[in-house]
């Protein structure tokens, strides 16, 4: 029978393989469909109030010469901030709706804001108005060690804040039936999650909640919350009666859709004789808006250095807040760490491979480290282009050659899958989860027909729907690995089912059936085998459903 442990390189049909995407026809032809390119009939369109001001309080919102545009429908406003703060330029306080765009658009430039204009802040890059919040740590000894040092280097580094950027930005369709379902076309990261997170907000129960996103237009960890511009648009869906669109502006997404935050450092590294790092020292800033801003890992990746100090400043400031962004915190400690220990480096006079080669030796994974160093210095030719490290030149703009190592953790996210088999032949998996655009049907499809000895074009994957099997959202790296168990584990299952079907048949019993190249075949005898279709119509009128689990905290090869 069947086993879950993924097969061996040289014995796998499908998984390795270069296999054409199958979203690929309908995304070139333009067929996909995008929450942008959803139009339900009689929808309207919204447009989301936003705040010119960084910090003013709201006293009112005048909403009367937006309601003399013609097509104009209705508002809705966030009534919690009346009276409150709006804390930053461009945070959304209502929208209108319309008939068209156009009028969408006339309408809510009309809508005027009353407000009370406080002064917001202004952060220095010298900190001198520094606010916010403290972190501090310190192991080992480290003004011992600099003293010690044969090597001191000394510099400032840092990165400014950077916005997602997604193509296609936050935004969704929502209808509100006359059975009081909603439904959602969202573009989410988190189609299983999403229909949770109305809450009370609208009154209707989360298993009234259809949620579909079959194609996505980006969104780096920016999109799994429903926003409150999903809130606002779903009240008035509610309100009026009919399907509305509420997309955000590009500019409105640049600045309320999330941010990587900015990070700054005055760093210091030591190192002994032997060019391994005795010290780090670093004084750290940076701001994630009106949101939170976390201490990074710095050392980075050198977790073995004995003597750290980091103190980090997180500033609060009147501008969107943060939102997890491809390894949150991790782009800014490699940068600062590994710009500071290049530079200790130079000062030292060792070639910066030799150094990086060494020092995996305080790392956690030495030997992974070096190997990848390995293999990357050979594809990019390092030694050869080693003379570009000294090829300096007038001018902003410098050309040259620099290493850095990064990691990343976490196990593939809560997942499961339902593979059915028809009598017929076909495959389905079926799975609550979403793909970014980054393959994840095929990735599926790939996973179930080499489970099953199939092609890849014979099973049909379907996601993206919360009303199939739920999946985590799709973050830090993880729905591959969450996933990709879940359908083995199905398909596994469902195969086993089948085997036991034709074994009879074929005059062996199930575990010594095996199913490969579109058969079943009996292992030690292989010409004793039925065809794939053939074994299927043995069901009859039934259909073989298996559901596969993923545990995070287990691994697929203990069953």
């Amino acid at each position: 029978m069947a086993n879950v442990a993924w097969p061996q390189e040289g014995d796998r049909r499908v998984i390795g393989k270069r296999i054409s995407r199958v979203d690929g026809p309908v995304k070139v032809s333009g067929e996909a469909k995008y929450s942008y390119d959803i139009n339900r009939k009689g929808m309207l369109h919204a447009k989301a109030i936003t705040s010119p001001y960084a910090l003013a309080k709201l006293i009112s919102v005048d909403l009367s010469a937006a309601e003399g545009v013609a097509g104009y429908v209705a508002a809705e406003i966030q009534e919690d901030l009346i009276g409150d703060e709006i804390r930053y330029c461009g945070q959304v306080v209502g929208a209108v709706v319309a008939e068209t765009e156009e009028q969408a658009i006339e309408a809510r430039n009309l809508v005027k804001l009353n407000v009370e204009v406080l002064e917001h802040q202004v952060v220095d890059s010298d900190l001198a108005k520094f606010e916010g919040r403290v972190g501090e740590r310190t192991d080992g000894d480290v003004d011992k060690a600099f003293e010690a040092a044969a090597v001191v280097s000394q510099g400032q580094y840092g990165m400014a804040t950077i916005t997602h950027c997604c193509l296609e930005s936050h935004g969704q369709v929502i209808e509100i039936t006359k059975d009081n379902e909603l439904l959602a076309w969202p573009s989410t990261q988190n189609v299983s999650g999403y229909a949770g997170q109305f809450g009370d907000a609208v009154n209707i129960p989360q298993n009234k909640v259809k949620v579909d996103c079959q194609h996505m237009g980006g969104g780096f960890g920016s999109k799994f919350g429903v926003d409150n511009w999903g809130i606002l648009c779903a009240k008035l869906a509610q309100k009026t009666g009919r399907p509305v669109k509420l997309m955000l502006e590009r500019d409105t997404e640049l600045k309320v859709a999330g941010s990587r935050p900015s990070a700054f450092a005055n760093a210091r590294v030591g190192l002994h004789p032997n060019g391994l790092i005795s010290a780090v020292e670093a004084e750290v800033w940076g701001t994630g808006g009106n949101g939170g801003f976390r201490a990074l890992p710095i050392p980075y990746v050198f977790t073995k250095v004995e003597n750290t100090k980091l103190l980090t400043k997180g500033i609060r400031t009147n501008t969107g807040s943060s939102r997890a962004w491809r390894a949150p915190a991790h782009p800014q400690g490699c940068l600062i760490t590994m710009s500071a220990a290049a530079d200790a480096a130079a000062l030292m006079g060792m070639d910066e491979l030799d150094f990086f080669l060494a020092n995996t030796a305080l790392t956690d994974r030495p030997e992974v480290y070096r190997e990848e160093l390995r293999i990357a210095a050979n594809i990019i030719g390092y030694r050869q282009k080693a003379h570009l490290r000294d090829n300096l030149t007038s001018g902003p703009v410098k050309r040259g050659l620099g290493i850095s190592l990064h990691t990343w953790g976490g196990r593939g996210h809560p997942s499961e899958c339902d593979v059915s088999i028809h009598s017929d032949g076909t495959v389905e998996a079926k799975l609550g989860s979403q793909d970014l655009g980054v393959g994840t049907r095929t990735c599926v499809g790939m996973v179930v027909a080499e489970t099953l000895g199939l092609p890849h074009a014979a099973v049909n994957v379907q996601l993206g729907r919360n009303a199939y099997p739920a999946s985590g959202a799709s973050g830090g790296s993880t729905t591959i690995g969450g996933i990709s168990v879940s359908s083995r584990r199905a398909a596994t299952d469902a195969l086993n089912a089948l085997l036991a079907v034709v074994a009879g048949r074929l005059r062996t019993a199930a575990d010594n059936l095996e199913a490969v190249d579109g058969h079943i075949r009996q292992m030690d005898k292989m010409d004793n085998r039925i065809s794939w279709k053939d074994a299927c119509a043995a069901l009859g009128a039934n259909t073989i459903n298996k559901r596969g689990v993923n545990d995070p905290n287990a691994s697929v090869e203990e069953g």
